[in-house]
């Protein structure tokens, strides 16, 4: 707030700090998959991500903030690995991840069951993976 009580207005301009609403069900269906997996998984968040159903379904939206990148996202049923390939980017960022249902999750030989609404943080700069079933 402001000394007169009004809310400050944002250093960040909407435009440049959010995406539109990514669907996957605006793509014809036969590029959904190979267009998610190659532009949001591997070129912007630097993951494999393999359905674990015929129909993949996801609905995203990303905000880059300075030093920050956020996605919030629903997804059908996924498993997200960060590969050996994708290590030689050098990305030494931490991602945090938390979802509505359960799930598992391993990285640095440890792996751990995730109860619905648990989050975990993991390091981009080793091979991990989360697997999330529904």
């Amino acid at each position: 707030m402001d000394g007169r009580g009004s809310p400050k207005q944002s250093t960040v301009r909407s435009k440049e700090a959010i995406s539109p609403l990514v669907r996957a069900d605006a793509l014809p269906e036969r590029e959904r998959l190979s267009t998610f997996r190659e532009v949001l998984g591997r070129q912007m968040l630097r993951l494999d991500l393999e359905p674990l159903s015929s129909s993949y379904r996801i609905d995203a939206l990303v905000r880059s903030l300075p030093g920050l990148d956020v996605l919030w996202a629903s997804t059908s049923a996924v498993r997200t690995h960060r590969t050996r390939e994708l290590l030689c980017d050098n990305n030494d960022n931490l991602l945090l991840q938390w979802r509505d249902t359960a799930g598992s999750c391993a990285q640095l030989g440890r792996e751990i069951s995730l109860a619905p609404r648990d989050g975990v943080l993991l390091s981009c700069s080793e091979v991990g993976e989360v697997v999330l079933p529904t």
